[in-house]
């Protein structure tokens, strides 16, 4: 654990010291093999000469050693035998290095020295024999001369040689790497610290400068390098605050200049609905005096007209309140049967001008009163048929009003109108455009191609407005009233048959029929 939170440590600390640290620990390797190679070859070198000294004079005395067996003389061959140890040995060394043994047939005949302890040694064995010619005697094998050295002083003397050498060499590279990360501090760290320092403080002036371009070693051509960087970025910075500043005084001037079309557009619609009002009141006035039926078909036709108009002027206020996010949504009773029909009433007569069928489409389970913002309806609603009528040149124009699901006194509803027109992304005025009402109106509107027909569609979530039997049956016919003498009835088939609106039972599902 202390080993990793060492190299952890170590990872952490700046470049320099580990460069320097790293190459300590290198030179200390390089250090210990070297010195542990040094000494093996000087220790093994000094068994060798041991071993070639021994032999040689083992050749010359061998025969002396010979003799002493032969007239049973131990005080002879011990002499012989401690001559040849002087010769290749420190005299102080004999007693502790060397160990003599000669063996006969009849056994150990001499034994000379200390017995030898578990370590490294030098083995040598001779055979002895002698011979006189002058006198006729010989023997070609008296017994085995054995010689056994102890190398443990000789192995001790090279290994504190070696740890001698290595700690000397790592005293040296130990200064050595002091020596460089100081020099390195003073020469790199330091300098670079300063040079950093100005550069954060934006103290970067000529003089530097100067020594940057003329100074040719590699920190000099890094800080060239960064100061190149830092240029080119602060040119960059500039740029974009002049573009910022410049695109802030667009903006502001493009907020000046939508500020002053909202107004001119909200004076505009509310000077044009002062006059449309009046005339709306005064058409619906008409609509009630005694006209025959005629007469009656073309003032409706006029207040239908108008209320187009009056909801025309009203998109215009929409879409500046939407720009200036002042558009309020509603939540008042109504029924989206009355909406989908007064779109139908208003757009029919357009539809079958230029030849196309025109049809409304609404589902039984359809609740007959809701609580929502009908203004918002219709105007979507409007410009999704007039878009449909528009980009239709043959075929129909169908309204689909259905119920998707009901339940804890809300409602989704689902409003489509299918048309056999252009497809939606060749179209000038596509659903996008009513995207910014219908997000504000918390409307889901889209399209999709089926079957060679094109359909807008419109989700609607809303809460079903619950009213007694009483009021219900007063808001029908007040309904009533305001539709023409004409209307049709749905029966439970979902067929539709031409009736009067006085013979409209209050509680029936109807809708107003399309002049």
């Amino acid at each position: 654990m202390k080993f990793k939170a060492f190299l952890k440590n170590l990872g952490r600390a700046h470049l320099l010291k580990r460069v320097c640290f790293y190459s300590f620990v290198f030179g200390c390797a390089l250090s210990a093999i070297f010195s542990t190679i040094t000494a093996s070859f000087g220790y093994l070198e000094s068994r060798a000469h041991l071993e070639q000294c021994f032999d040689v004079r083992l050749e010359q005395d061998i025969a002396v050693v010979g003799r002493a067996v032969k007239f049973n003389d131990k005080e002879l061959a011990k002499s012989a035998l401690f001559r040849i140890s002087v010769a290749c040995l420190d005299e102080r060394d004999v007693q502790d290095m060397v160990y003599w043994e000669i063996v006969t047939a009849g056994g150990q005949w001499l034994r000379q020295g200390k017995t030898l302890v578990k370590g490294p040694e030098l083995a040598l064995n001779h055979p002895l024999n002698y011979w006189d010619e002058n006198a006729g005697v010989s023997d070609y094998w008296l017994g085995d001369l054995m010689l056994n050295l102890r190398l443990n002083r000789l192995y001790e003397q090279y290994s504190w040689q070696a740890l001698s050498t290595f700690l000397q060499q790592t005293l040296i590279l130990g200064l050595s790497a002091l020596a460089g990360l100081l020099l390195g501090y003073q020469l790199f760290i330091r300098r670079a610290r300063d040079f950093m320092a100005r550069v954060r403080a934006h103290d970067v002036n000529a003089a530097m400068r100067h020594m940057v371009a003329t100074e040719q070693t590699e920190v000099a051509q890094l800080w060239k390098v960064i100061l190149s960087l830092r240029d080119e970025l602060e040119e960059r910075y500039q740029s974009a605050q002049d573009r910022v500043e410049r695109l802030t005084e667009e903006r502001d001037k493009a907020v000046k200049d939508s500020e002053a079309k909202s107004q001119f557009l909200s004076k505009l619609s509310h000077e044009l609905r002062t006059p449309m009002n009046g005339l709306l009141g005064f058409s619906a006035l008409l609509v009630e005096s005694r006209l025959s039926d005629e007469q009656r078909e073309y003032a409706q036709t006029i207040q239908v007209s108008l209320e187009s108009l009056l909801h025309v002027i009203n998109d215009v206020l929409d879409l500046s309140r939407i720009e200036s996010g002042d558009l309020n949504i509603t939540s008042i009773p109504f029924s989206l049967r009355s909406v989908v029909s007064g779109v139908s009433s208003l757009l029919k007569n357009r539809a079958e001008a230029k030849g196309i069928h025109f049809d409304s489409r609404i589902s039984p389970d359809i609740p007959q009163m809701l609580r929502g913002d009908p203004v918002r309806i219709r105007q979507i609603l409007t410009n999704l048929v007039s878009n449909a009528i528009q980009h239709t040149e043959q075929g129909h124009v169908i309204i689909n009003l259905e119920q998707v699901r009901q339940g804890d006194g809300e409602t989704t509803l689902r409003i489509s109108i299918e048309d056999t027109g252009l497809d939606p992304s060749l179209r000038s005025k596509s659903v996008d455009e009513l995207a910014a009402l219908a997000v504000v109106a918390a409307f889901a509107i889209g399209s999709y191609i089926e079957a060679g027909a094109i359909a807008f569609f419109m989700f609607i979530t809303t809460f079903i407005e619950h009213r007694t039997a009483l009021g219900a049956r007063k808001s029908i016919e007040s309904l009533v009233k305001l539709t023409p003498t004409r209307a049709l009835k749905q029966n439970p088939d979902g067929s539709e048959v031409e009736v009067e609106a006085r013979d409209l039972p209050s509680f029936e599902m109807y809708r107003r029929l399309d002049l």
